[in-house]
């Protein structure tokens, strides 16, 4: 709805909270009653897809300086892509109650989306170290005639396969943070940040309903990141 990208965009561009500010509680009563009703849950969007989206659409986004806008544009654009995750109702962008089954529930959806489609989404990955389309789209996260670097699939394959198993056994942290190396003994730096390259490809085209569920999408975000940081990368 046009309402819920005001949500993001007034909330990302000019620090402007509007959902459960105090300063509007018919539009937070609005916004509750819509959530119940099962044709909008199932197209439900979230804020990180919207702010990409929107500016291909409508045009550039301005953002005004201050607090808000710093703290919004934070996490919005992945601060919040943290394990483990701390988001509930009260959040800047809330995870209201229709669309809480429970962690569990959320990484599960996670997993079941990445191994229903399990080589396609590494070869997508590998786009991150292909070559681009020669046709360029106004959207910039968009190159759908990009290929990918084929070199990289078979590790992209098993690094999502690593992760893919932590969502089911929920033991990311111990398995990227205290576990063995992500990669193999002789394995050359620049493989790594090849790599790092190729799940930060995949992690910043998760979108939302497109591709799963808002607390679904956090959960395999927030997984990507532990193997970008357990490769010696940053967000």
């Amino acid at each position: 709805s046009h309402v819920e990208r005001m949500l993001a965009s007034a909330l990302y561009w000019k620090g402007l909270r509007i959902r459960n500010s105090g300063e509007f509680p018919n539009i937070d009563r609005w916004l509750d009653a819509f959530e119940l009703r099962p044709s909008y849950q199932a197209t439900k969007s979230d804020y990180y897809t919207h702010v990409r989206d929107i500016p291909p659409q409508y045009g550039d986004g301005y953002f005004d300086v201050g607090p808000e806008v710093t703290m919004a544009r934070e996490t919005i654009e992945g601060g919040c892509w943290r394990l483990p995750l701390s988001v509930d109702e009260d959040s800047l962008e809330p995870l209201t109650a229709p669309f809480n089954a429970g962690e569990e529930a959320a990484r599960l959806e996670a997993a079941f989306k990445l191994v229903n489609n399990h080589l396609a989404v590494a070869e997508f990955a590998a786009r991150g170290c292909g070559e681009p389309g020669k046709k360029r789209f106004q959207a910039p996260l968009a190159d759908p005639y990009a290929t990918p670097n084929e070199k990289y699939v078979p590790e992209v394959d098993a690094l999502l396969r690593k992760l893919v198993q932590t969502l089911v056994d929920d033991n990311a942290i111990d398995t990227f943070r205290h576990g063995p190396p992500v990669l193999v003994e002789g394995a050359l730096s620049r493989d790594a940040t090849d790599l790092i390259t190729c799940l930060k490809y995949l992690r910043d085209r998760v979108g939302v309903p497109r591709d799963m569920g808002f607390h679904a999408a956090l959960q395999l975000r927030s997984h990507l990141n532990e193997i970008i940081f357990a490769l010696g990368g940053n967000a």
